[in-house]
């Protein structure tokens, strides 16, 4: 009877955060077309260029704590030591504060001789606030998480999508510039994660704590600096391919305006279009964590085996459909909801291999449950090569 009762919330909670991810995914939707017609194609190209820059800064200062606060806290959920989260927002001041430094020292070259864009040093300097507030909201989504709370995460996604897009598009009717424009789209990231970190102090207030007043700076580094390798291994290739297209195809003489136009292409409206529904597995991963790490702590090894294989199962199944979809009705997608042609047939060639994409959040996810963070390292260095 316990079993069927923990199952059923299992099963509700599951629905609830499905829901709500489509909800976050219809408002990503959304944010991509105010994008598309307020930026028009040379800012939305801008963007493209530079946000894998400022995407590898902020996870460099997030450190990964949302996953490592997550398995500290599912470990012992009856008895939470309130110096867990002192301890990682102590983590997470020093890391965003060592990776804006990086930032702003290597600024001028990033921008002239790396992007090749104008300098304007005010868009990077105005992803500096984001990368703090990534890191603290990060603490705080990773002490829900590990509680099982995952419905107050995803809410808080919510109300950071909903705050970011409302004053990204306030910003973007009273300006002309494209640099300016971009500026306040950074902008706008900042402010809807100020909004996601004020209800996630509101719930938090709901949580009783312990005070024992240990330390838990070792643990919380132990785990979080093999999972940031991995995910900085992903954010550094990210961040090195606009750079590397652009030494290469100046090299060669090509039209640095054209290379844009086409990456702009594959970035701003194909890579989303294939990926669009991979909210609906990688919705499972804070779930995934949390009971794959239960059963590991208490040796459930049938239940273990069971799970991995019911959710690889999910997966497969799911991302097979979806796929299968957009290879035969991708092009009018785009046209649909960006109103923007693409003439080539890249989308109908390469889709299928994506198959591994919506596979490999719930397999990491299932990995860093188990704690193999060394062989989910040599994953995603694999991965990030091919």
């Amino acid at each position: 009877m316990k079993d069927l009762i923990i199952k059923n919330k299992t099963m509700k909670t599951i629905i609830l955060i499905f829901i709500i991810s489509i909800i976050i995914r219809l408002l990503s939707f959304i944010n991509r077309i105010i994008l598309n017609r307020m930026l028009d194609i040379d800012g939305l190209s801008l963007y493209s260029i530079i946000l894998p820059s400022i995407m590898l800064f902020v996870s460099i200062g997030s450190l990964s704590l949302n996953t490592s606060i997550n398995q500290i806290v599912s470990r012992n959920t009856k008895e939470i030591d309130k110096s867990i989260i002192k301890n990682a927002l102590y983590i997470a001041l020093i890391s965003s504060s060592i990776s804006s430094l990086i930032l702003l020292f290597i600024l001028k070259p990033l921008m002239l001789s790396w992007l090749k864009i104008e300098y304007y040093p005010l868009i990077f300097i105005s992803s500096i606030p984001l990368i703090y507030l990534s890191s603290f909201s990060s603490v705080l989504r990773g002490i829900f998480n590990g509680l099982a709370k995952v419905k107050t995460t995803y809410f808080s996604i919510l109300f950071e999508q909903i705050f970011r897009i409302s004053f990204q598009f306030i910003f973007l009717i009273f300006t002309q510039s494209i640099f300016k424009s971009v500026t306040y789209v950074i902008i706008a990231m900042s402010i809807g994660e100020i909004f996601s970190i004020i209800f996630l102090i509101f719930k938090l207030k709901n949580i009783k704590f312990i005070k024992n007043n240990n330390k838990h700076t070792n643990e919380i580094l132990k785990l979080s600096i093999p999972l940031s390798f991995g995910q900085l291994i992903s954010s550094f290739t990210n961040f090195l391919e606009p750079i590397l297209l652009t030494f290469i195809y100046q090299k060669n003489n090509y039209n640095l305006d054209l290379f844009r136009k086409e990456y702009n292409e594959v970035v701003a409206f194909i890579l989303p279009l294939i990926t669009m529904f991979i909210f609906i597995t990688n919705s499972l991963s804070p779930i995934l964590i949390q009971k794959i790490s239960h059963y590991n702590n208490h040796n459930n090894i049938k239940m273990l085996q069971k799970k991995v294989k019911e959710i690889l199962f999910f997966v497969f199944f799911i991302a097979f459909i979806i796929l299968s979809f957009l290879y035969f009705y991708g092009n009018a997608l785009i046209k649909i909801l960006y109103n923007y042609n693409i003439s080539s047939n890249i989308i109908k060639k390469y889709i299928f291999f994506f198959i591994f994409v919506y596979i490999e959040g719930p397999i990491i996810s299932i990995m860093q449950g188990l704690e193999e963070n060394k062989s989910l390292l040599k994953i995603i260095l694999f991965s990030s090569i091919i």
